[in-house]
């Protein structure tokens, strides 16, 4: 199989099963010195595909790099099959996987665009603005956005013990 077959196989496969998304958390980073507390927020892409085919999700894996995952089975009928993850951490990664599939997408050719913006985008100091505009954007795509006065958001915050503990915002 070509590359180019096996991309135009891929961008099909991730249309169906796969996802863009740009999370936003607030963090807590404790200082050393005088033990002040500094707060920031932190925007992370997404790059993501589930499916209970674990076999499909390691040639993924090893033709296009990520890494494979079970996911979490909790609360899920038994019934069902097992459901495998496979997700790319690497901004390198996901940018030459973005642009690979870019031309071969139909569905998330869009949501493409803009995880490509957030990648190149992420170099660069103070665009908390534009890195929040492009997760609003990737949200009305992906039909996640919430339409309420609040938005959700989650905080991680450092104890004394090194655990990270995530909670909802106040």
């Amino acid at each position: 199989m070509s590359y180019q077959t096996k991309l135009a196989y891929l961008a099909g496969f991730f249309d169906g099963e796969g996802s863009f998304s740009i999370c936003r958390t607030r963090s807590t980073l404790r200082t050393m010195a005088d033990g002040s507390k500094k707060k920031y927020v932190v925007y992370k892409l997404c790059v993501s595909c589930t499916n209970t085919n674990k076999e499909v999700l390691d040639w993924m894996a090893s033709n296009f790099g990520g890494k494979v995952y079970m996911s979490n089975q909790e609360n899920r009928n038994p019934k069902y099959q097992p459901r495998y993850g496979w997700v790319i951490n690497n901004n390198e990664e996901r940018e030459r996987f973005i642009l690979g599939v870019l031309p071969y997408l139909k569905v998330k050719a869009e949501q493409a665009k803009i995880a490509l913006e957030f990648i190149r985008l992420y170099k660069q100091e103070d665009v908390e603005e534009k890195r929040n505009e492009l997760r609003h954007k990737l949200q009305v795509l992906n039909h996640s956005y919430r339409l309420r006065s609040e938005s959700v958001e989650t905080t991680r915050q450092a104890p004394e013990e090194g655990e990270d503990i995530v909670r909802s915002a106040q």
